[in-house]
């Protein structure tokens, strides 16, 4: 008997005798076809496949991949991405939005290490070397500039070579306007910003009060001591010599 295929019937036209038979025989012993398929090895397959699935292309390399453990293009397994298992060299071109990211960030962008080789802002450096500086009370009106000394009565006043009481002791670069016997910042040690300098210069405190020149004291009687390097003509390095000598 030929196999019966459902599409030979019309939508609510009758089986005959001999198709009813047919169809009834396959189901009873399996011995039929239906539409040229085997219904039970067919339908156990079917039964296999989850609802909603697709056709797909993957290989069969890249299905066993899938799970075996191990690598496809389709595939990359937690191993790769340790990096300690990472060797060699990348440049920085080849690393996406590496230019734009490193763009966007400043140096007044505060960012803190929290592990060795961390990358760190030029601000988080800046904020670690830190300026020797003191609060001190002025002993009379101060600017930002002006050269001073440690009065005995615990007050800084405008340093001044012209004799030893006036620049012999602590001496400190107001960094501050600071109103007589109100309380500022002065800066003992390190680079200092100003203006004028003559580069490579050695600096003194001058017998113009409060001011520094790059000229030694050569009055008789003066103090002639060293406060420091001229780095650049706006960079001043003091490094205040805690002795001096008195030109005779």
């Amino acid at each position: 008997m030929a196999d019966y295929t459902v599409s030979d019937k019309s939508s609510g036209d009758e089986l005959t005798a001999a198709e009813y038979n047919q169809i009834k025989d396959v189901i009873k012993d399996n011995t039929r076809l239906l539409a040229g398929r085997d219904p039970v090895v067919d339908g156990t397959k079917l039964d296999g496949i989850e609802a909603g699935a697709e056709v797909n292309n993957i290989s069969d390399a890249n299905a066993t991949d899938l799970t075996d453990a191990g690598d496809s293009v389709l595939h990359y397994h937690a191993t790769d991405r340790d990096r300690t298992n990472h060797t060699g060299t990348q440049t920085v071109s080849t690393i996406s939005d590496f230019d734009s990211n490193l763009a966007g960030k400043t140096n007044t962008t505060s960012f803190t290490p929290t592990a060795d080789y961390h990358v760190s802002t030029k601000k988080y450096v800046d904020d670690k070397v830190v300026t020797p500086t003191e609060e001190l009370t002025a002993g009379e009106s101060l600017v930002n500039g002006n050269l001073c000394y440690l009065k005995s009565d615990g007050k800084m006043w405008k340093a001044d070579a012209s004799a030893d009481t006036t620049c012999d002791t602590l001496l400190a670069m107001c960094l501050d306007t600071i109103a007589a016997d109100a309380t500022g910042t002065f800066q003992l040690f390190g680079q200092w910003t100003t203006t004028g300098l003559t580069a490579g210069s050695k600096y003194y405190v001058s017998e113009t009060g409060g001011a520094i020149t790059a000229t030694a004291p050569a009055t008789t009687g003066a103090i002639r001591r060293f406060i420091g390097y001229a780095l650049s003509t706006t960079v001043l390095y003091i490094n205040i010599d805690n002795t001096y000598i008195e030109v005779a």
